[in-house]
Order: structure tokens, then sequence, then C-alpha cells
């Protein structure tokens, strides 16, 4: 119930008003609001709009239904003063309404707990260990950027080992909506369109304790994960450039899901280069939207409870495509990527200055940073600092030290000349690779 307003745009006071709703058939439970008073020429938007939705005449629906919602005013006498009657379409339980009403509701149709995502998984784990991996499933755990990678890769070894048969989606699915197959429907009948994948790709990569990704395209669906545990800041993003600036900072990785069906399927690393020639290709006008399932789980969007008990789905599943080593963009680790010595050296830092400028979001504090809670640095020799810094030198921060017997104002400090202040630093005994910073003292003694 987006809003309800009330006009009384007759010339006398109404009071003691009851507004009651109801449905027909019954999928919302009735409910009544009491209004106490409502001037001539007011009117009155109910902030509650809350209404239960009946759970079980939502889940036995097998296809879709017309109905109507009716919201009734009525007096202190339980005379009509006015009525609303408004039609509505109530889709199946496995029916999902397309972008043009709400593409939020997208990530309630990635159901991790399905019995066959467990079945996948487990082809998935055995992959990697063919492959010389460990084979846990631990999502982020590892901190490394690679290990979530191969996770994925496993995943979609996994799923090649289903031999699926693509089905082609109905016209103008991404926005009108179509009916999506659940894991187990999938493993059992071995056909799914472009949606479909790419939902039960979410679902498995959901259960591998990651974040999954949907992409939703002019007709098409593909999927993808967060190489690292993060989310997009809406739970929507049609921004295309957001995502590519993701896939370009290696955040993200997405893949062309529909390539693991048919005869001839490709290897993860060409599903992935699909992908990115599709994103590549958007332009500005384009239908996009990138769905964020982790993002949606905040919102507390839930998966549909599944109807599938465990057992049901046969395990035939067997991995036929090697799980393959992580590219460049994706080693390292999730917090930083530091040479073999534990620290950077200049060109790794240059090469991450650089992916990071990709990143045009506020989150990126290269080109965003905030004032509260910074510390001023002043330094008397900005050349010297910069060469260190190139040298990949360590640089030493240091608070103003007293210069002279009993102290000197800090304030005294700032205006005096910088030939002043190093022949000081030089008296005060600096290191040859120190460089005195002059701090704000009041926020170092906090």
């Amino acid at each position: 119930m987006r809003e309800i307003t009330i006009v009384n745009d007759s010339d006398k006071d109404l009071t003691d008003l009851s507004l009651n709703l109801s449905a027909d058939p019954a999928f919302l439970r009735e409910r009544s609001w009491r209004i106490e008073h409502l001037g001539a020429g007011e009117s009155l938007h109910l902030l509650d709009r809350d209404v239960a939705i009946a759970a079980g005449f939502a889940r036995d629906l097998p296809e879709a239904e017309r109905g109507t919602v009716t919201l009734e005013l009525r007096d202190g006498d339980g005379n009509p003063v006015a009525i609303s009657t408004t039609p509505i379409t109530l889709l199946a339980v496995d029916d999902w309404g397309g972008a043009d009403a709400m593409p939020e509701l997208l990530p309630a149709f990635v159901t991790p707990n399905d019995p066959a995502v467990e079945k996948v998984l487990r082809a998935a784990s055995k992959a990697l260990a063919a492959a010389g991996r460990p084979d846990q499933i631990d999502g982020y755990e590892s901190g490394d950027k690679a290990r979530v990678y191969e996770i994925v890769s496993a995943i979609w070894s996994a799923l090649s080992g289903l031999q699926l048969t693509y089905a082609l989606p109905p016209a103008s699915f991404e926005t009108r909506g179509q009916k999506i197959r659940t894991p187990d429907a999938i493993y059992s009948g071995r056909v799914a369109t472009c949606l479909d994948t790419a939902v039960l790709f979410a679902a498995v990569i959901e259960q591998a304790g990651l974040h999954p990704l949907v992409v939703l395209t002019h007709g098409h669906a593909f999927a993808g994960a967060w190489i690292e545990r993060d989310q997009f800041s809406e739970l929507v993003t049609e921004e295309v450039g957001a995502v590519r600036n993701r896939l370009d900072l290696g955040n993200i990785v997405l893949f062309e899901t529909t390539m693991v069906t048919g005869a001839n399927r490709a290897r993860f690393s060409q599903a992935c280069t699909e992908s990115k020639r599709q994103i590549d290709a958007i332009e500005p006008d384009d239908t996009f939207f990138a769905i964020d399932v982790r993002r949606a789980r905040m919102r507390r969007i839930l998966p549909l409870a599944t109807t599938s008990a465990p057992g049901e789905v046969q395990d035939e599943g067997v991995s036929i495509v090697a799980v393959e080593q992580a590219p460049d963009l994706y080693q390292g680790s999730i917090e930083s990527v530091e040479s073999e010595e534990g620290e950077y050296q200049a060109a790794d830092r240059i090469k991450e200055w650089q992916r990071k400028l990709l990143d045009l979001t506020a989150r990126n504090r290269l080109l965003n940073l905030p004032r509260a809670g910074n510390l001023n640095l002043v330094c008397p020799d900005p050349a010297r600092l910069e060469d260190l810094l190139a040298e990949g030198k360590k640089v030493s921060v240091q608070p103003l030290p007293d210069l002279g017997v009993g102290g000197r104002d800090v304030e005294l400090h700032r205006d005096r000349s910088h030939t002043d202040l190093k022949e000081e630093h030089a008296r005060a005994g600096l290191e040859k690779n120190e460089v005195f910073v002059e701090l704000d003292k009041a926020k170092l003694d906090a």
C-alpha cells in the first residue's frame, strides 16, 4: 500500500469515522483504521499502511489470478461515506512481476536453502579437490581474492556437470516478468532460461557464503559475485558506470550464465569475458539493472519458502570443467595488496592508486576525504617528503617537540619560516629518513 489519502470535499466536518480494508479473494487480512475528526475541505494521509498478506493463500497460488482491493469509509452509525475499489493481479508463487513493477523483489526468488543447492555445492567441493585446492566452501574467510574467485569457478564447474538445456525466455521478461524455475526444478528437469540460470547461480553463491549479484539487460540476465565482502549502497543499481568501475577494480566478477548450457559448455574465464563485453556495450539509454542480493537481505527481502523436501532431487551432477586459477586482477589479499616482504613497493603503490582512482564513488578516499576526524599536517619540506615516499622509505609522523626551555606555544611555530624550522629540527637530532610533521595538538591529545 503506497499511499492512502482521505479527502473531505464536503462543507461539513466528519467525525467518528472508520476506514475498512478488504480483498477478494482474501489474499489480504482485513484491517480497520479509526479517524476521530476530518474537517471540511481537509485531507488526511495515513502513515500506517502496513497490511498482512495471507501467507497460505499466496504460497498455494499456482497461476495468476485477478482480484480487487476495497477501501470503505463509514461514519459512526455505520453508514457508507465513500468507497474505492481497485483491481489487482495476483501473481503465482513462482512468478516474478518484472522490473516495471518491483525489481527489488527478484532476490526473493534466490533460494539458497533449496535441497538442490547443497548438491551443487558438494560437486563444487569435489571440483576444488580435483584441482588440488582446499575443498572447503569457506566464503570470504580466507581473506584471499583468488580463493573467492576459485570458489565461484568451482560452482561454475559443478553446474556445467548438469548439462542444462537452454530455453528461450518470454519477450521483454526483464520488464514484464516471467515464471522462475526453482533450483530443484532446474536440477531435475535440466532446462533453464537465462534468468533461471542467473537466479540459480545467485542461490548457490549465497549459500557458499558469498554476496551474489543478478544483472538484467534488454532481453537478458546473467549473474556475478562480490570478490570481497562488500555490497552496493543501493539494492538496485541502474548506473552501469558504477558496475564497470567495480569490475575494473576487481571488486566483483560477472559471468554469462547461459554459457553453462548446451553441448559445448565454456570455461569460466570465457563466461567472464563475455559478460564484460556485454557490460561495455551498454549505452546510457539501454535497460540495465544490477540487483544486489546481500543488500536485499539487509532490507528484509527474504527467500521464498522452498517446497522441495531434502532428498527429493537426485544427485547426478558431476564436475566436467576444471577449476581455473584466478587472473592477476583477483590476486592478493582482500584487505590490501602487499609485496612478499610485507611492504608496498613503489610500482605496487602506483598500480594500486590507479586501480582505486577507477572507483568514482564516495567510498574512494583518494577522491572524497571526510573532514571530520582528520589531523592537520604541516611539513616544512614537501619536496623531500615526496621523494621519500616515491623511494618507498618509512616516514615518521611526530608531534612538535619542546625546542626550548619550558616548551613553546605550538601557534608560535606555525608562524615561523621553514628555514628556521629546519635548523631547529636538525638540532633536535632527527634521523636522515625522518620528516618532521607538525600535528594539531588538540587532536593529537585526543
